[in-house]
């Protein structure tokens, strides 16, 4: 699962006006954003992140990769952005921002139904430890008590806690927040064959 929330919410951007083919930005880190809820963000934490920039209102949007961010110390303050393509139009007279830091950057284990599922890890991990997760591709992933023999069904959904389960189109809501893939294997004969999964998570 991802494992934070999200690193700097609705936040003020400084205007400027001469903003286009720029690769920076200004962001007010407000005194609860951060990891740590304290409005401290190290230099460079949110490298790899995603940051959606509102020009003017809410109107336009602007979506980005985070190339570094300068240091903000608690409780809040300006932060530099660094992005990875220039930015298009002006900002102002009303810009804003949101920013999470990679969502590879805290990958937890458990049992979360609000969390993103991020990938599968190929060998069994243990708590801190670095590791490739596969997110695209044939895979193996746990099944839940499901068969997969619904006919016409072999659309594969995470539960909470990682494992699959058959999609239940007329009860959407139960137990299966993000989809997984689809199963590839039937048995020769027709029936379950093992729960191999085309794995859809990203590409």
């Amino acid at each position: 699962h991802i494992g934070f929330t999200q690193d700097v919410g609705f936040a003020a951007v400084t205007v400027d006006a001469a903003a286009a083919g720029k690769y920076t930005l200004v962001v007010t880190v407000g005194a609860g954003d951060g990891r740590l809820g304290t409005g401290e963000i190290p230099a460079n934490e949110l490298s790899g992140g995603y940051i959606i920039i509102f020009p003017d209102g809410m109107a336009d949007v602007i979506n980005r990769r985070i190339v570094g961010n300068t240091v903000v110390a608690a409780p809040g303050g300006a932060m530099t952005v660094t992005l990875d393509r220039p930015l298009p139009v002006a900002l102002g007279p009303n810009p804003h921002a949101e920013l999470i830091a990679s969502p590879y950057l805290d990958v937890v284990s458990g049992n979360y139904d609000r969390q993103k599922i991020m990938g599968m890890p190929p060998i069994a991990a243990t708590p801190g430890q670095y590791l490739w997760l596969q997110t695209w591709g044939p895979c193996w992933v746990v099944p839940t008590g499901i068969d997969f023999l619904t006919a016409e069904n072999s659309l594969a959904m995470f539960r909470s806690n990682g494992s699959i389960t058959e999609f239940i189109w007329n009860n959407p809501a139960t137990g299966q927040p993000q989809i997984a893939g689809t199963v590839m294997t039937p048995a020769a004969g027709g029936g379950q064959g093992a729960p191999f999964v085309d794995l859809m998570i990203s590409p």
